[in-house]
């Protein structure tokens, strides 16, 4: 069973793959299904194109990484044997606690922030970043301060039980998980560098960690080979450096007109947008309608124009009052935002946390 497990592992995941890909012909080439694809090119060539700037990272990295895992194995055979092998598979492993939250963080930051930014809401975009960020760091932080503790414990969780391996993997976990923080730092943030279409910096963050670990490796085992785990938080450092020096350019090279480090643009740059975040309170309700008045006379917009989208705002809001939450939390709020575009069009986004109501999936009264 565990010589097979992978081969029928790796068949399910393709033949998954393949079914779904047929399925998803069916609205590439369909015309009438409301569930389709849209083209925002002009022509295929442009298409191909752009799909393989969003995709390069990923490529780069599925290419590079079983290249430096297969040199750093036989590197670090060489310089500790069979002993050095079995603490490396340790130290990968243990990678896997920090893997966990940032495939969280990271599918939250990128499913959520994907929608703010096509609504502009990039005020919004940073307080997600913010809060999936400081979450990544505080749950890497707690896990290097665990293992730094206690590495004997990782060791005998990984098959390092005997006090010969407890011995030996004490002092390469201590080094090794010093990785942790930096790396979760530079990783987390690469996604917002792709929401925010700075791809060649997303890509070069996906993949300069494998391109400087070989040699750094290779390093270390000449010159201290004791030591060699002490690579990783070095590369780590390093990629932080130059992401560091990185967003610092950009930023200035933008005049500013982005925040530091997360490239997010500031809300000042956004023209004709009125964000209102308003308590579960008719009060509240009712100062906020005064201020979308008064912006919305501001627009140039026709009379019977700012009736009806004050009108809307007002029925949303008070229906999102009355039913979405029964007992409101102190401080509880729900979202407004309105945007005139440059074509004209009048967007309205409207959030909240209450709980889910689906008009569609409603029994119709009887009379």
């Amino acid at each position: 069973r565990s010589t097979l497990f992978p081969y029928t592992t790796l068949f399910r995941s393709r033949d998954g793959e393949l079914g779904a890909s047929v399925v998803m012909l069916r609205y590439v080439f369909s015309s009438r299904s409301s569930l389709g694809f849209e083209r925002h090119v002009p022509n295929w060539k442009e298409l191909l194109l752009d799909s393989v700037k969003e995709s390069s990272s990923l490529v780069l990295s599925i290419v590079i990484l079983p290249l430096v895992m297969l040199g750093v194995n036989r590197i670090v055979l060489d310089a500790q044997g069979a002993d050095g092998a079995f603490i490396l598979s340790i130290c990968n492993q243990s990678l896997s606690f920090t893997m966990l939250a940032l495939a969280g963080c990271s599918n939250a930051l990128s499913a959520l922030g994907s929608v703010m930014v096509g609504e502009k809401d990039y005020e919004g975009l940073r307080m997600l970043f913010d809060r999936a960020f400081w979450l990544t760091i505080a749950f890497t932080a707690l896990v290097t301060v665990l293992i730094l503790i206690w590495p004997e414990g990782l060791a005998s969780l990984f098959g390092g039980s005997s006090q010969y391996w407890k011995d030996l993997c004490r002092t390469p976990l201590r080094e090794y998980v010093l990785v942790f923080v930096p790396y979760a730092v530079y990783m987390i943030s690469r996604f917002v560098y792709l929401l925010t279409d700075h791809r060649v910096l997303s890509a070069i963050l996906s993949t300069i960690t494998f391109v400087l670990l070989l040699p750094a490796i290779w390093i270390m085992a000449r010159l201290i080979p004791e030591h060699i785990w002490l690579a990783y938080p070095a590369v780590a450092l390093l990629s932080l450096a130059f992401q560091l020096v990185s967003v610092t350019w950009i930023s200035r090279k933008e005049k500013n007109e982005v925040y530091w480090f997360t490239l997010i643009p500031k809300e000042d740059g956004v023209t004709n947008k009125k964000s209102f975040s308003i308590s579960y309170d008719r009060s509240d309700l009712e100062d906020s309608l005064v201020q979308l008045n008064d912006y919305l006379k501001g627009l140039s917009l026709s009379d019977r124009m700012v009736f009806r989208t004050s009108l809307v705002v007002e029925e949303l809001a008070k229906n999102i009052i009355s039913h979405a939450v029964a007992h409101p939390r102190q401080r509880q709020c729900f979202d407004q935002m309105i945007r005139l575009d440059d074509d004209g069009s009048l967007n309205l986004v409207v959030k909240d946390d209450g709980k889910p109501f689906d008009p569609l999936s409603q029994k119709p009264r009887q009379y």
